[in-house]
């Protein structure tokens, strides 16, 4: 992904990279990085904050801090909400989103309701009630409920904070209301080449099970279940970026997990890795400085504008 093809409106799967008091910073592919502001979180938070602001007394409820509901390395879907010039120098700031409203911004009560059961959603905590709590998805017409009892047989945090992000499965729906689910046994993410979804379910982070249809040195066609086309890019193909495309064939059946999808042309871009801490990678950018020599570093392919891509192979030395 380069900075020019990431448009307003396109949604791509981010990791954080930086967590400050009023904003996250997030990495996605291509070394880009999308700030996303404290109020663009979920909307439950942004009330909070908006409430605390409006009224000066002692008994509003207490905002968790950013710091307390991340953590690096965690991975979301984020919406591209605006892309500016910030300076004379060129410089481009992108302001993102992670609220579930923008996220499934294409979603209906109809959407919804086709969903299979397991498909992973993200979930804003919006209220807590006697047996569990409301949780907001974002998509008018639909509730949501995720009970206490759950969060207990999953073995995780049963207190949950307003506003606070939480990864849910689908486990069961009617018509207007979804049961969510923690339990990752009890999800089944995977986009199965037997099912018919809509497009606007291959979500950044969505599993999904597809064809190889073509092999080109820049990566991999595929096609998608629902009779959908897809790309996997060349240093997308393998947790080893030595790996190239020629490696697989042509009808092979491959999982990835969904990168973003462009919001045009609705090709759907796949990544065939496995989710990456983003700590260590954020650890080795720190240690890199002028005047470092790379012993023994395999370089892997050349990008625009000089850029290298290389593989450590060994340790650093400083001059």
């Amino acid at each position: 992904m380069t900075l020019s093809r990431l448009v307003e409106g396109l949604t791509i799967y981010g990791c954080i990279l930086e967590i400050d008091e009023f904003e996250l910073k997030f990495s996605v592919t291509g070394g880009v990085v999308i700030k996303v502001p404290i109020m663009n979180i979920s909307s439950p938070y942004a009330k909070l904050i908006e409430d605390f602001a409006n009224d000066s007394s002692s008994d509003t409820p207490e905002i968790a801090k950013l710091s307390a509901l991340f953590q690096i390395g965690d991975y979301y879907p984020v919406k591209i909400l605006s892309k500016k010039v910030c300076d004379q120098f060129g410089h481009t700031e992108i302001i993102g989103s992670i609220n579930p409203k923008d996220i499934y911004s294409n979603f209906s009560a109809k959407t919804v309701n086709n969903l299979h059961d397991g498909y992973n959603l993200l979930a804003a905590v919006s209220s807590l009630e006697d047996y569990g709590y409301e949780m907001d998805i974002g998509v008018n017409g639909v509730k949501a409920f995720l009970p206490l009892e759950d969060l207990k047989k999953s073995g995780g945090q049963t207190k949950l904070n307003i506003g606070q992000l939480m990864p849910c499965s689908l486990l069961r729906k009617n018509e207007r209301s979804i049961l969510l689910t923690t339990n990752k046994k009890l999800a089944n993410s995977s986009i199965e080449l037997t099912d018919e979804p809509s497009i606007y379910s291959y979500v950044p982070g969505t599993r999904v099970k597809c064809i190889i249809t073509e092999i080109r040195p820049s990566g991999l066609e595929i096609s998608l279940p629902g009779g959908y086309s897809g790309f996997v890019p060349r240093y997308h193909i393998s947790d080893d970026i030595m790996t190239l495309p020629n490696k697989f064939t042509v009808g092979d059946a491959v999982d990835g997990h969904v990168l973003y999808m462009q919001p045009h042309t609705k090709q759907v871009c796949v990544s065939l890795k496995s989710k990456l801490s983003k700590k260590l990678v954020k650890t080795l950018v720190n240690t890199i400085q002028l005047g470092l020599i790379i012993k023994g570093a395999v370089i892997c392919g050349v990008g625009e504008f000089g850029r290298v891509l290389f593989k450590q192979v060994c340790q650093f030395e400083f001059l």
